[in-house]
């Protein structure tokens, strides 16, 4: 996952975003205690929202725990911090980690410019031991993750890669990562929808976001090929496969917000909804139309 999937801040109440803030530290602090300080380096807003999801459909508001305490990247300060949800927070936390790696597999496989694979190299060395425990702790999970990104792989090496094909990958895992959060069959159901088209929206997301970057190193962008891209990137051909994006995605966040409607999520409910109705959309414009999405900008948690 690439860190689309955020909340429209400006729209959640203060109480709202401390109590997404308290998740996303809680997640910080786990991944610490289980796979080492490095390992926080793999937190990200997606695996925030897989355990907004997945704690919303269990837990009771009052059922909730909050408190303050020290933030281990910067103990100068306080933090708001979730207690409770031990199982949920390890599988999440196994979640960053093997995805993470995942992708500085593929990057260092893929990657068209030598400081790119040193690169994660790297960083594959230095978070060995991590990626070892999450494949211990998670081994069916390790076993999916590795399987997509094989079939990523393949999708995206073909001689005419197309949209579908390429995204499929990325909207398998989530499926299986969103099923995971099911309580009983029924909801394993619609997870399972809910998780594959927001992977589509993600991949899409990523490769939209990417058309420039990946022109300009030469490295494959399943849009590039399917409008014949092989020169600097027009103004108006830019316009028309930001268009085409756009329309996909359209139909994809129809399908997400769909089945979020059948979802009895309770205490971070209205969490759920900005970001799925409007974070989603608020990312989709800032990287198609007004392109001032900037990647891997953290929110403002002053």
């Amino acid at each position: 996952m690439f860190g689309y999937i955020r909340p429209y801040q400006s729209e959640l109440k203060v109480r709202e975003f401390e109590e997404y803030k308290a998740v996303y530290c809680a997640l910080c602090r786990h991944l610490g205690e289980q796979y080492g300080f490095l390992a926080r380096m793999t937190l990200s807003y997606d695996c925030t929202f897989w355990l907004l999801v997945a704690i919303g459909l269990r837990e009771e508001e009052q059922a909730c725990v909050f408190c303050r305490r020290r933030c281990a990247v910067n103990p100068m300060k306080k933090c708001g911090h979730m207690q409770g949800q031990e199982e949920l927070f390890r599988f999440a936390a196994a979640l960053s980690v093997l995805l993470t790696a995942e992708k500085l597999q593929d990057d260092r496989l893929d990657g068209a410019h030598r400081w790119a694979r040193i690169r994660s190299r790297i960083l594959l060395f230095l978070t060995r031991r991590a990626r070892k425990k999450a494949a211990l702790d998670e081994p069916e999970l390790a076993e999916v993750a590795h399987e997509m990104t094989v079939a990523q792989r393949a999708a995206e090496e073909g001689e005419k890669a197309r949209p579908d094909e390429c995204a499929d990958p990325t909207a398998r895992l989530l499926q299986y990562v969103f099923g995971r959060a099911a309580r009983d069959d029924q909801q394993k159901r619609v997870l399972e929808e809910f998780g594959y088209f927001l992977g589509r929206w993600v991949y899409f997301m990523d490769a939209g976001d990417d058309l420039t970057k990946d022109l300009n190193k030469g490295e494959f962008n399943v849009f590039l090929q399917k409008f014949s891209v092989s020169s600097p990137l027009e103004k108006e051909k830019q316009q028309e496969i930001e268009t085409a994006i756009n329309e996909l995605q359209n139909m994809n966040a129809a399908r997400i917000q769909a089945a979020l409607s059948l979802l009895p999520v309770q205490v971070f409910s209205p969490i759920v909804q900005n970001i799925v109705c409007l974070g989603l959309a608020f990312t989709q414009r800032s990287v198609l139309f007004t392109h001032t999405y900037q990647k891997g900008k953290k929110l403002d948690y002053e």
